[in-house]
């Protein structure tokens, strides 16, 4: 370990990968919030990778806690703040897409809405087992 950093060979990993990983064109989904930590992971995996498919993902927020506050306190509506979250997910997205392409990855970009989960364990045990 130097400078406290764990070093990384990328041509020693792809020669590792061998040949036959060569066929494998499924895309790698990278997700992307616009930070430098998420920029150096998407020159890092491409060291790693090599030139591979990827979609560039990034969720956007329904609301932010204070969004959620000033819809509830106005006659403002929600839809606005959702609209102008999707915006920014699409512009988001298409920055890292277009980081993933400069660091060698065929990549696309993509921007969903954030969605609530309900998890299993609650979901079942409304059954009555």
């Amino acid at each position: 370990m130097r400078g406290g950093t764990i070093g990384v060979d990328a041509a020693g990993a792809r020669a590792r990968r061998g040949e036959e990983d060569s066929m494998n064109h499924a895309p790698i989904l990278i997700c992307y919030d616009g930070s430098e930590h998420a920029r150096t992971a998407i020159r890092v995996a491409a060291e790693l990778l090599g030139p591979t498919p990827a979609i560039v993902l990034d969720v956007a927020p329904l609301l932010t806690p204070a969004e959620r506050y000033a819809v509830a306190a106005s006659a403002g509506s929600a839809v606005e703040f959702e609209h102008a979250h999707a915006e920014e997910a699409v512009e988001r997205a298409t920055e890292g897409a277009e980081i993933a392409r400069a660091a060698g990855f065929s990549a696309n970009h993509k921007a969903v809405p954030e969605v609530k989960c309900v998890p299993l364990c609650c979901a079942s045990s409304s059954s009555g087992r």
